[in-house]
């Protein structure tokens, strides 16, 4: 069995309808954080978006179903292996 991974998402801060809406399909939760990002030396307003899941796939194809909705030239997903417990 695969470890639980967070994944994170960072994309520019546009459609965020369209975004909880691809994420939405995929997952049941997720965390989206406002943040200020720099790409290419200019400012942007962005998002990060925790993902706590197995499905890597599934991230995957979020990721990229975001970066081809906003038309973007990248959308970066990082991944950690973590341990949890549920409360």
């Amino acid at each position: 069995m695969q470890p639980i991974k967070l994944y994170i998402i960072y994309t520019e801060a546009i459609n965020l309808e369209a975004t909880r809406a691809i994420l939405g399909k995929y997952f049941d939760s997720f965390t989206i954080i406002p943040a200020q990002g720099i790409w290419k030396g200019g400012e942007e307003q962005a998002l990060v978006i925790h993902i706590i899941t197995f499905d890597a796939g599934g991230v995957y194809l979020a990721a990229n179903e975001i970066k081809i909705r906003n038309k973007q030239d990248a959308v970066l997903v990082t991944d950690q292996s973590i341990g949890y417990k549920i409360l």
